[in-house]
């Protein structure tokens, strides 16, 4: 066997252990891991919106009512008690109070120990949101 193919070979031993050390569960106590602490999913809205401005739960295209944001604030909710969030994907709308714009989320799929982070604009059609 030539010294080149014997090279080879080595190195790819060598990186074959590597790659299994690295991969290696290194703890020494399983039970050192613990779940999230909170089961319940949130809702975060922080409004830069200079009115008022009410926050709606759709499911299914239905409207209902999940509070006031007051402008510049922010607001947290906790959605674990609309089952409905726990069926499956849902909806968030905001209409500012005293006008006819609106703005409605892209679908939300959150899970127990979720924050959903919604941020309303000035310009509410330009609204968003994340899941922290």
């Amino acid at each position: 066997m030539s010294s080149r193919i014997r090279h080879a070979r080595i190195a790819l031993i060598g990186l074959l252990l590597l790659g299994i050390v690295s991969c290696w569960p290194w703890r020494q106590d399983p039970g050192d891991w613990t779940p999230p602490e909170s089961r319940e999913i949130g809702l975060e809205v922080r409004s830069q919106h200079f009115h008022d401005v009410v926050l709606y739960l759709l499911p299914d295209g239905q409207r209902r009512r999940l509070g006031l944001v007051t402008g510049f604030t922010t607001e947290t909710f906790d959605l674990t008690s609309h089952p409905e969030v726990l069926r499956g994907t849902f909806r968030l709308g905001a209409q500012p109070i005293g006008s006819r714009e609106t703005w409605t989320s892209d679908p939300i799929s959150a899970f127990p120990g979720d924050v959903v982070v919604v941020t309303l604009t000035s310009q509410i059609r330009m609204s968003q949101w994340h899941i922290r």
